[in-house]
């Protein structure tokens, strides 16, 4: 990973005698870290995770169910 306004240079971090592994994007606490510090990766993870988990409640919501049952899904 490059910080912000070292462009063309690496950054090298070495701990105890070992270099750390340069990539460019981690995910971090269930974010995704990039190495240009933006959050449009990010934000289409989190489209598409909601999109999936809309998608297994959509059969449930057309289903013939009561209301009832559909307010608590």
């Amino acid at each position: 990973m490059q910080m912000p306004g070292r462009k063309g240079r690496k950054l090298r971090i070495m701990v105890s005698g070992k270099e750390f592994e340069s990539v460019t994007q981690f995910c971090y606490l269930g974010s995704m870290v990039t190495e240009d510090c933006r959050s449009e990766c990010e934000v289409r993870r989190r489209i598409a995770l909601a999109k999936e988990a809309f998608s297994k409640k959509k059969d449930l919501m057309c289903g013939s169910l009561s209301l009832q049952l559909k307010k608590n899904a």
